[in-house]
């Protein structure tokens, strides 16, 4: 988890933008977090230029306290709110990150995004995929018995 050591994922970051480092553009740098809420509060106040990203793996608390144990201590609601801010203050949007688990969170009903804070256009994509999943296996359902 990277925001687990905050300090020295910046100054690395630092480093790859730095012309005399790796030279890569700030745009071009994302930092990924499961969601630990105080260090993406903190990445956000500090206005750091780095893209961020934000693993989710659920749509809903339920499964992702099963996949995801830090929810257990900062909930979807949380992390997608500050995710929510740091797209409004900075004017690009957070990526949240969905790795599909056979299952567990691919499911058409795992599409319905049930967390109110989560209702705004980027929710659509995820939807959408996990619409096509679930069309996918019942197709494949229906050739396999029929």
């Amino acid at each position: 988890e990277p925001f687990l050591n905050y300090d020295r994922v910046i100054k690395s970051a630092e480093i790859f933008h730095n012309p005399r480092g790796f030279n890569l553009g700030r745009h071009r740098i994302t930092i990924s977090t499961a969601g630990i809420l105080p260090k993406i509060k903190q990445f956000i106040d500090e206005e750091q230029k780095f893209k961020l990203a934000i693993s989710l793996n659920a749509s809903n608390n339920i499964t992702r306290d099963k996949v995801m144990p830090i929810n257990k201590k900062w909930n979807i609601q949380q992390v997608i709110k500050e995710g929510k801010r740091f797209s409004l203050l900075k004017r690009r949007l957070v990526m949240f990150e969905y790795v599909l688990m056979k299952g567990i969170n691919d499911s058409p009903e795992n599409a319905i995004v049930v967390e109110p804070e989560s209702r705004w256009r980027h929710t659509a994509s995820l939807q959408k995929t996990l619409r096509e999943i679930g069309e996918g296996k019942e197709r494949a359902g229906a050739q396999k018995n029929g």
